[in-house]
Formats: structure tokens, C-alpha cells, sequence
């Protein structure tokens, strides 16, 4: 069997992503993340992409402006789980959003 480049639609890590993209409904936005925080950080590190801190952040300003006060506490948990590595949150929009919102909880 050929590997697959992590990401890609052949990969399920990337069809994860792919279906996080797409996701509309917070009710499933709130099972995905729930999902991410039941799995150990070491088997996240393979979708620890910047595409998804991309939809995170997305997330991030759609429930801001929705005021789902109760998704964003849970988008938050969900981050602090992730094993970022140092040079991915330093380059990330989503890393200051995350220390702001934090900062006011």
C-alpha cells in the first residue's frame, strides 16, 4: 500500500479536516471538538495542521459573532489539548485570539 500524505483527501486526518471545513452547525462543530478531547494529544499530532487551526479560527469568529459563549469556552478547551508545535502557534492568528479570550474568562 502507498502512504498518504497526511492532509490529503486520501488520508483520513485530511478528510477529517475536510468535514470540519464544512460543518455549519455548532451542534456538530460541538461533537468534533468533543471528539478532539477524548483522542490522546500524541494521536492529534497527524491533523495538528495550519489547516485546521484555520477552520478553528474560523470557528473562533463566527461564534464570536454569534455569541455561542458555550462553543467558544469548548473551542477553547479543545486548542489547550492540541499538541501545537511552538513554531505552528507562533505564526498562528488563532494563538493571540486564544491568549485575548483567555485573558477575559
Amino acid at each position: 500500500l502507498r502512504a498518504c500524505k497526511a492532509g490529503s483527501t486520501h488520508d483520513p486526518s485530511g478528510l477529517l479536516l475536510m468535514q470540519m471545513a464544512g460543518t455549519s452547525s455548532y451542534a456538530v462543530r460541538e461533537r468534533q471538538l468533543m471528539a478532539l478531547l477524548a483522542t490522546r494529544p500524541r494521536d492529534l499530532q497527524r491533523i495538528v495542521t495550519p489547516k485546521l487551526l484555520e477552520v478553528l479560527q474560523g470557528w473562533l469568529r463566527e461564534a464570536e459573532a454569534d455569541g455561542q459563549v458555550t462553543f467558544l469556552v469548548l473551542l477553547l478547551e479543545a486548542t489547550t489539548h492540541l499538541p501545537l508545535p511552538l513554531s505552528m502557534l507562533l505564526t498562528s492568528p488563532l494563538q493571540a485570539r486564544v491568549l485575548q479570550l483567555a485573558r477575559k474568562a
